[in-house]
């Protein structure tokens, strides 16, 4: 039935073989769904959210990367109120994942989360409004923005 995912955080984040032995279990469902989901969805933008893009070097498989940003500190104090981690297993899942300048390098857009929630939800509008709307009605129509 359930899945205690701060005890299993606090397992994978600290120990590298143990993270790489879920990986190897969750990720080929994880891709296969995720295809599936593609698939059937052809003419759509398809959002997916993928937490170790940069880590498995997938940014290639999709037409845009778009990395969700927020300064260390930020994250840290995030960790610890919206999900109540201790300030070292907030650490250990930080230094486990890419480096800021890895996930910024990855990125075709970059959208800043220092601020707050409505920020970053009126960032977030805009880039739909002005980048992927157009994008998605361009390739519906088979034409080249100008």
């Amino acid at each position: 039935g359930g899945l205690d995912r701060a005890a299993l955080g606090a397992v994978v984040f600290v120990d590298e073989g143990a993270r790489h032995y879920l990986e190897a279990i969750t990720h080929p469902r994880v891709a296969a769904k995720a295809a599936e989901l593609i698939d059937a969805v052809a003419d759509a933008i398809v959002v997916h959210d993928v937490p170790l893009l940069v880590e498995k070097s997938m940014g290639a498989a999709y037409h845009l990367v778009l990395v969700v940003d927020a300064d260390r500190d930020v994250r840290l104090a995030r960790l610890g109120t919206d999900r109540g981690m201790m300030p070292a297993d907030a650490v250990a899942r930080i230094d486990a994942q890419a480096t800021d300048e890895q996930r910024r390098l990855a990125a075709d857009v970059l959208l800043d989360n220092n601020g707050t929630p409505d920020q970053l939800r009126e960032r977030v509008d805009s880039l739909w409004q002005h980048l992927l709307s157009p994008y998605n009605e361009n390739l519906l129509a088979r034409r080249r923005a100008l």
